[in-house]
C-alpha cells in the first residue's frame, strides 16, 4: 500500500436520529387507540379495522425509516471491511509464505536431529559391542594364562594346583557425543498435527442423516418448498394449508 485507505460517508455524527420524534408521536397515538379495544364486536369493528390499518401503516413507516438509516451504514460497513481486507490480504499472504519457509527449515532441523540421534545410537551400540568383546577377550586371555601357569607348576611339583586368573580391568565403551543441531532460540513458527473434517461424499452423509443420535444434516426448506410447489414429491415433506391473519391489500 502506498496511501491510506479512506472511506467517505454522509452519516450524521455524533448521534443518529433513527426514529424521528414526529413518528414516535404517531406510534404512541396509535398504540393508545389500540389499547381501547377489550374485545371486537359489530359496534366497533369498523373502528378496529381503521386502527389496525393505522398500526400496519406505522409499522411500515418504522421499517422504511430504519432501512433509510441502515442503508448508508451498511454501505459504510461494507467499505470499511473492504479496506480492511485490502490492507490485511498482503500481510496474510506474506505471513503464510514466510511461515511455510520457516516450517520447512524447522522440519529440516528436526530431520537432521533425528538422523543425528540415529547415528549416535548406532555408533554407541558398536562401541558397547566392541567394549564387551574386548572384555571377553581379556577374561579369556587371563584364564588361559592362569591355566598355563597351573600346568607348569603341576609339572614341577607333581601335584595339581589351583591358580586363579588375575583380575581383568573393566573395559568401558567410548561415549558417543551428538552434534548440536537444535537452534539456540525457539522458532516463532511451530508445526503441529491437527484433525480436520473432510467430507468426500456429501450425498452419502445426507443419506445417512442421523447416526448415534446425532443429526448430520439440516433440511434446505427453501429447496424443499420449491420442489413441492413444482409438484415434485419429497419423501417426508408436504404442504399444509393453515389459517393466519394478515392485512388485506388496500389500493
Amino acid at each position: 500500500m502506498s496511501a491510506a485507505l479512506i472511506v467517505q460517508h454522509d452519516i450524521a455524527a455524533p448521534a443518529v436520529e433513527v426514529i424521528p420524534l414526529v413518528l414516535v408521536q404517531h406510534v404512541d397515538a396509535a398504540l393508545a387507540l389500540s389499547k381501547g379495544f377489550t374485545t371486537v364486536s359489530k359496534d366497533n369493528i369498523d373502528r378496529a379495522n381503521t386502527v389496525v390499518m393505522r398500526l400496519h401503516a406505522l409499522s411500515k413507516d418504522v421499517t422504511n425509516q430504519v432501512d433509510r438509516i441502515k442503508k448508508p451504514l451498511n454501505q459504510l460497513l461494507s467499505a470499511v471491511r473492504e479496506c480492511g481486507a485490502r490492507a490485511e490480504a498482503p500481510l496474510l499472504e506474506a505471513k503464510a509464505s514466510l511461515q511455510g519457509k520457516i516450517g520447512y527449515y524447522n522440519a529440516e532441523v528436526k530431520r537432521a536431529e533425528e538422523a543425528e540421534r540415529a547415528r549416535v545410537a548406532a555408533e554407541q551400540r558398536k562401541a558397547d559391542e566392541a567394549a564387551a568383546a574386548e572384555q571377553r577377550r581379556l577374561v579369556a586371555e587371563a584364564k588361559a594364562k592362569a591355566e598355563l601357569q597351573a600346568k607348569q607348576i603341576e609339572e614341577l611339583i607333581g601335584e595339581a594346583v589351583e591358580v586363579k586368573p588375575e583380575p581383568v580391568p573393566e573395559v568401558k565403551a567410548a561415549v558417543i557425543v551428538p552434534t548440536v543441531i537444535i537452534p539456540a532460540k525457539p522458532s516463532a513458527v511451530v508445526t503441529r498435527k491437527e484433525t480436520r473434517l473432510v467430507i468426500d461424499n456429501p450425498k452419502a452423509v445426507a443419506q445417512a442423516y442421523q447416526i448415534g443420535g446425532e443429526v448430520l444434516v439440516t433440511v434446505n426448506n427453501a429447496a424443499v418448498r420449491r420442489l413441492l410447489d413444482a409438484g415434485v414429491a419429497v419423501p417426508g415433506a408436504r404442504l399444509e394449508v393453515v389459517e393466519t391473519t394478515a392485512m388485506r391489500g388496500v389500493r
